[in-house]
């Protein structure tokens, strides 16, 4: 959503009156947009996940093509002639003569394959591995599209966080400051105790400067992978769903992790395409039914009509003398080959991703044991060096520098617990296990099973449903700017009077 200024300042107001009160859950009853409800909306609407449904339509197709193999062929057959003859005879024969005669001819062939070497049933086995294959492949963008999504979700939280932060360590500052000139007009300071105070009063508001910066660049990668502005975000709950072992991690990844499913399925696929390379050194049979109906006319009013019926089988025997079908197999078993390293190199790679991730999470877990310590004890070194100077046991560069490390801690504080979010949801992709039903997303996920179910049998149709996904808020590219504004001031309006009736009870 994109705020009006006014409704910016409420909220900006109601943040500081929030941490005076040190209530959290006021605040998220405003407006608060959770993890799942920016998933579910980026799930309906990301056009590149549904590019790679239609993806998993088209290669079902192949399966479908693949299993009209074992069915007859069938073809009607019809034509036209016309045949005209002007022959000049001798005078001693007698006289010269014309003819004319008008045919047509229709018919039907049926042709079956009997046997086809084994290709038939390896075209099939192949075209099943390559949708398998497909779809592992549209897991990984789905998982890609929700991993995107969280990272986006909590960048935006940390910069907001972050910023929240700078602004109190700069209202600190001022009120530093202000105090600072007093004093120096007391001459309680000197003037180097004043230049001090004005130096870190212009780091912090530089500091400022770099948060709004980052939280407006957060916000537009947002924008662009849920489709909108954020609201008021609040903190996710990290998942529960985690492994005690990375061996145990490992194991679930084994079965789940798209990358190596898919890697598994081309693996059969590029097999059966050895059989399918086999297959042709290998003897044909057919099998071939023609019925067909002649019928002429001549000038001299003869007419005839004929009935023809023929039955064939055929075997056909290869014989490769140039090499090509041996070069076929040859090339069919090296491809294959390279598809088993590449699985296995896939599966080194996870086993170590999926080690890196298990102790990225532990190490940021640990860390921010130590840093709420951290941050304990910084507010009270600040505090302790705030009294100590006012009685001459501490000087101002003491007092500053300990509001700047409990300025410092609280930062650190608030990356380690993004970071650690960012860790369990990064090894719940490497596992697999990053979906919505994990998740508990409020949406229909799209199941390319079904559509394979529809296709598998080649049926006589040839419409195409465009059910891949619904693109909500996705249009043909026309806008109504004006009835988009009315619709925002609506918006804005309802929710600031959501604010105030809120401020209301506060009172």
């Amino acid at each position: 959503m994109i705020f009006t200024s006014s409704l910016r300042s409420l909220k900006t107001g109601l943040s500081l009156l929030l941490f005076f009160f040190g209530s959290l859950g006021f605040y998220e009853r405003l407006s608060a947009e959770t993890l799942k409800e920016a998933i579910a909306l980026a799930y309906q609407t990301n056009p590149t996940l549904a590019s790679a449904q239609a993806g998993t339509k088209a290669t079902a197709e192949l399966l479908a093509q693949a299993n009209a193999g074992w069915r007859p062929t069938a073809q009607l057959i019809g034509s036209v002639d016309q045949e005209y003859k002007d022959t000049a005879h001798s005078s001693l024969a007698g006289n010269s003569g014309f003819t004319r005669r008008d045919g047509t001819r229709a018919g039907l062939e049926i042709a079956q394959n009997v046997y086809s070497g084994g290709a038939t049933e390896a075209n099939v086995q192949m075209r099943k591995a390559e949708v398998q294959a497909t779809i592992a492949g549209y897991r990984k963008t789905e998982q890609d599209l929700l991993l995107a999504v969280i990272k986006a979700y909590l960048e935006v939280l940390r910069n907001q966080a972050i910023l929240d932060q700078t602004q109190k360590h700069l209202l600190r500052l001022k009120k530093e400051f202000e105090q600072g000139k007093a004093r120096f007009d007391l001459q309680d300071i000197t003037l180097t105790d004043l230049a001090q105070i004005e130096a870190d009063l212009a780091q912090a508001q530089s500091n400022l400067i770099k948060a709004e910066g980052d939280l407006e660049s957060a916000q537009a990668e947002y924008v662009g992978v849920v489709g909108k502005m954020p609201d008021l975000l609040i903190f996710p709950e990290a998942p529960l769903f985690l492994p005690k072992t990375k061996e145990e991690a490992f194991e679930i990844a084994l079965n789940q992790n798209p990358d190596y499913i898919k890697s598994q399925f081309e693996e059969d696929s590029y097999k059966n395409n050895i059989d399918i390379a086999l297959a042709s050194m290998r003897p044909s049979v057919d099998v071939k039914l023609a019925l067909t109906r002649n019928e002429n006319n001549d000038s001299f009013a003869k007419r005839s009509r004929v009935y023809d019926g023929v039955a064939t089988a055929s075997v056909k025997v290869p014989l490769d003398i140039s090499g090509d079908s041996q070069s076929k197999v040859r090339k069919a078993r090296l491809e294959a080959s390279q598809k088993r390293l590449t699985r296995k190199a896939i599966r080194d790679k996870l086993s170590a991703t999926v080690s890196q991730k298990m102790d990225t999470l532990t190490t940021t877990q640990s860390q921010i044991i130590r840093f709420k310590e951290l941050v304990k004890f910084k507010k009270i070194a600040r505090d302790g060096m705030a009294l100590e100077e006012e009685v001459g046991a501490r000087t101002v560069n003491d007092r500053l520098k300990a509001e700047d490390e409990y300025y410092e801690a609280e930062v650190a504080l608030i990356d380690a617990r993004v970071k650690e979010l960012i860790s369990h949801f990064e090894l719940l992709s490497e596992m697999g296990e990053l979906t919505l039903a994990r998740l508990d997303v409020p949406v229909m996920p799209y199941n390319p099973d079904s559509y394979v179910n529809e296709v598998y049998w080649a049926p006589y149709n040839l419409s195409v449903e465009d059910d891949t996904h619904s693109l909500k808020g996705i249009s043909d590219g026309t806008k109504n700017p004006e009835k988009e504004k009315k619709i925002e001031e609506i918006k804005d309006k309802e929710e600031q009077e959501t604010i105030l009736e809120e401020l209301e009870k506060i009172k």
